[in-house]
């Protein structure tokens, strides 16, 4: 770290440091049963989602929805698309099984 007030006479260039935002992805089980904790994203970063822990009796879990009705954007469990930071897909979202 500099002290910007010893540099008498001077001139001090400083940079801006950027970090990737963060949003979290909460799971809902829509249904089913069983714990799943949230996933903390960074925008832009291809990381995977979390692999499905739920179950429901007599149903196989195929892909996560931003709508519980099945109506909003299907994601795949194993998604690594790097385009999940807008509001409409996943930002801040509750994905439904």
């Amino acid at each position: 770290m500099v002290d910007l007030t010893t540099v008498v006479g001077g001139t001090v260039k400083l940079y801006a440091q950027w970090d990737l935002a963060e949003y979290e992805v909460t799971f809902d089980a829509n249904g089913g049963f069983g714990e799943m904790g949230s996933q903390t994203l960074k925008c832009y970063l291809s990381t995977p989602l979390n692999e499905n822990t739920y179950a429901y009796d007599s149903k196989t879990f195929t892909f996560w929805n931003t709508k519980a009705d099945g109506s909003g954007v299907p994601i795949s469990t194993r998604s690594t698309s790097s385009n999940r930071s807008t509001e409409e897909t996943m930002s801040h979202c509750t994905l439904s099984g």
